[in-house]
C-alpha cells in the first residue's frame, strides 16, 4: 500500500530543483481492488509543478493490469537544510 507515495515523492525530489527537497504535505489513496499475491506496478503522473507545491497522480495496477489503487500525494518544495 506504500508504493504510490513512494513513486510521487521520488518524482518530486527530482522535479524540486537545486537546493530543494520535497516533503510531503497530504496523501489520499483508495484501494480498488485487493492483491493477494504477485507484482505490482505503479505509474506516477505530476498534475501540477509549482514553486513550492506540487500534486501527483498516482495508479498503481496488478500483473493483469487491473487498476488496484488510486492516489494523490502532494509535496511542499523546500529549502534542503542538510
Amino acid at each position: 500500500g506504500h508504493l504510490g507515495p513512494i513513486r510521487g515523492h521520488v518524482g518530486a525530489n527530482m522535479l524540486a530543483g537545486e537546493g530543494k527537497v520535497a516533503v510531503g504535505l497530504e496523501i489520499n489513496a483508495n484501494h480498488i481492488r485487493p492483491v493477494r499475491s504477485g507484482l505490482v506496478t505503479g505509474k506516477a503522473s505530476i498534475l501540477h509543478k509549482g514553486k513550492t507545491t506540487q500534486v501527483w497522480d498516482i495508479k498503481i495496477f496488478d500483473q493483469a493490469e487491473h487498476l488496484v489503487c488510486v492516489c494523490r500525494f502532494t509535496a511542499a518544495i523546500v529549502n534542503n537544510r542538510a
